[in-house]
């Protein structure tokens, strides 16, 4: 549904737009490995504070480690029951964490810091927390060397070949953030399990311990392909297809490879049958002005030519063509200024996706046409498909044709027989010079008494949402919900806010309320006005 329409080079947002957003958590905007923290979060592992926060840029603790690695093992019901024991001198019984860290710690997955202690609120590096990862895939300990002297090196050499820092930026030795933590734990959901016929002996030399005998560990396969739920990597001349961690532990976790509303490869991660997200690669190479396709060729460092036939290009989710190779000092120019182009190379076929993706969102067509306003609802509907009773839509920024479809959406059947084969009204309010809404005598009875969702363009200052809510108040109706095409906050006035579009779906979004225009009060020329109504140039 997504699609971004036109050019704007500079965005001055009405003081009259709302803004809202579908984010998990208050803190959504602060998290950058969204897609980790989204699957994570679904399967129950990662979870926010009290008040609703993740604090993705807080760093990890040793004790926090210990119950993730427990939660992963064993699910959160099961790893909240577990009691703590005497395993180190600095966890006490009757601590939050010494029933996860007493597991781990007998399960041989951490260990403590020397003098019988454990260190619960120290800092996690990303090696360490690595290692621990490693002994969930399978991986011994003792075999593969992560123990001693030169643990570091063998537990490096690990995590690359199984693509635990995959996406992260930094090295291994860095202290490690939550979102980071997330990321890797998506990484190793990712990864093979492993197992060994036998894992051999230890013994002690000069203080060091050496590990005999191990065989080498080999991957945990089946041999029932619709059982691969995370990936269908299949052994070298093997039918056998390995056992992922993810479908280890997470039997109802699904990850397809897909294209996201843009056309770019994306991953598309779904718990319980109910969808998680569809979440975009990183692009291997980013413009935003005019390419030609050898700068192309250069920049992604190739050999050989991409023939035409294998180059697929997407505008704002459209296929397009492209009749020329991706070659050598080949002139032809793509892209352009306000337009994002990202590229797409997969070596292994030697094929490439362009993707061009204009600067805003017109919600114009969203709200007009009659197919794309049917795609919003069905985006904005599943908000509401469990526990909200909606008796009436009130539909603002002239977002009736919407309503309208938002309305059928809720009426079918499946919608936990909140609004099922039941009447909803659809209105339009009207407003004062001052902005204020009034109902007249023929329309305020759809409001009184009613459940009403209030739905609107977009929600950026959250002056309209005010006026609306208000005025549901007034009428003596209740307000069921708050819900947008875009918006930039998760709540407005303690309603939770739903929106298809938030900031991270523009590139370098920013709004000002229109007597505090930063660019305005510099001098700077603006070269166009948005507003729910559409694009005015100046």
């Amino acid at each position: 549904m997504k699609k971004l329409l036109a050019l704007v080079l500079a965005l001055v947002m009405s003081m009259s737009l709302v803004t809202i957003s579908n984010a998990a958590f208050k803190d959504a905007d602060k998290i950058d490995y969204k897609e980790a923290v989204d699957v994570m979060n679904a399967v129950g592992v990662f979870v926010g504070d009290e008040k609703g926060n993740f604090n993705a840029k807080d760093n990890l603790t040793r004790e926090q480690a210990a119950k993730i690695i427990a939660y992963l093992e064993l699910g959160s019901k099961a790893a909240d029951a577990l009691v703590g024991g005497a395993t180190f001198t600095d966890v006490a019984s009757t601590r939050w964490s010494a029933g996860f860290v007493g597991y781990c710690a007998q399960a041989g997955i951490v260990s403590g810091v020397g003098d019988s202690k454990f260190d619960p609120a120290g800092q996690l590096t990303a090696l360490q927390f690595g290692k621990m990862l490693l002994v969930e895939l399978g991986y011994d300990a003792k075999a593969e060397g992560m123990v001693g002297t030169d643990w570091a090196i063998n537990t490096s050499k690990l995590m690359a070949s199984t693509k635990l820092m995959d996406k992260i930026d930094g090295s291994v030795n860095q202290v490690l953030t939550r979102e980071k933590a997330a990321q890797m734990c998506v990484n190793a959901l990712k990864a093979p399990t492993v197992e060994y016929s036998t894992k051999g002996s230890s013994i002690t030399v000069n203080g060091a311990e050496i590990n005999f005998g191990a065989s080498v560990p080999t991957y945990v396969t089946n041999t029932i392909a619709k059982e691969q739920t995370i990936s269908k990597q299949t052994l070298t001349n093997s039918n056998a297809y390995t056992i992922e961690l993810g479908e280890k532990l997470f039997k109802d976790l699904k990850l397809n490879r897909t294209a996201d509303d843009f056309g770019r490869p994306a991953n598309e991660w779904f718990w319980k049958a109910a969808k998680v997200g569809t979440y975009a690669d990183k692009a291997d190479l980013s413009y935003t002005e005019k390419v030609k396709l050898g700068t192309i060729y250069s920049d992604l460092g190739l050999g050989e030519k991409v023939l035409a036939k294998n180059v697929t290009v997407y505008v704002d989710g459209d296929k397009g063509t492209l009749a020329k190779d991706i070659s050598k000092g080949e002139d032809t120019k793509i892209g352009g200024q306000g337009t994002l182009t990202e590229v797409y190379y997969d070596s292994g076929d030697n094929t490439a996706v362009i993707c061009h993706i204009n600067y805003y969102i017109d919600v114009t067509t969203q709200k007009a046409r009659l197919s794309e306003a049917k795609a919003v609802a069905k985006d904005l509907v599943a908000a509401y498909q469990h526990s909200t009773i909606v008796d009436t839509v009130l539909c603002l920024d002239g977002t009736q044709v919407i309503g309208t479809c938002l309305a059928n959406e809720l009426t079918k059947d499946g919608f936990a027989n909140m609004n099922a084969h039941q009447t909803i009204y659809v209105i339009t309010p009207e407003y004062t010079t001052g902005s204020q809404i009034i109902l007249r005598d023929n329309l305020a009875p759809m409001v009184k008494g009613k459940h009403v969702l209030i739905l609107a363009a977009s929600i950026t200052t959250g002056y309209t949402v005010q006026a609306a809510v208000e005025a549901v108040n007034y009428y003596g109706g209740m307000v069921a919900g708050l819900s947008a095409i875009f918006a930039t906050t998760h709540e407005c006035m303690g309603y939770p806010v739903t929106s298809i579009f938030d900031p991270a779906s523009l590139p370098d979004y920013a709004s000002f309320d229109s007597r505090d225009c930063p660019m305005c009060k510099a001098g700077q020329h603006i070269d166009a006005l948005v507003n729910s109504f559409g694009y005015s140039a100046l």
